[in-house]
């Protein structure tokens, strides 16, 4: 859980806001009603990653071999269930 700060105490407190964030620990900056996150820079790297689809996935680790075989219904028409 990141611990939140108001600006002011955010920027009275920057050295120990910035320690934190890299120790791991996320901080929440408020304000007015609006937030932002501090975190460490590999943290936010590691989320701000582009995600990569399932066939690029494999297509990268062609040593993983997997054979799908997909059955797929060749009808328009599903059935509907109500609850």
């Amino acid at each position: 859980m990141a611990k939140t700060w108001n600006l002011s105490t955010a920027k009275a407190g920057l050295s120990a806001l910035v320690d934190r964030a890299l120790r791991g620990e996320p901080q929440r900056i408020e304000r007015r009603g609006e937030a932002v996150i501090v975190v460490a820079a590999p943290a936010y790297e590691k989320m701000a990653r582009p995600h990569r689809s399932l066939l690029e996935l494999f297509s990268a680790h062609p040593e993983i071999e997997i054979d799908l075989e997909v059955d797929r219904s060749q009808t328009d028409k599903r059935e509907i269930v109500e609850l």
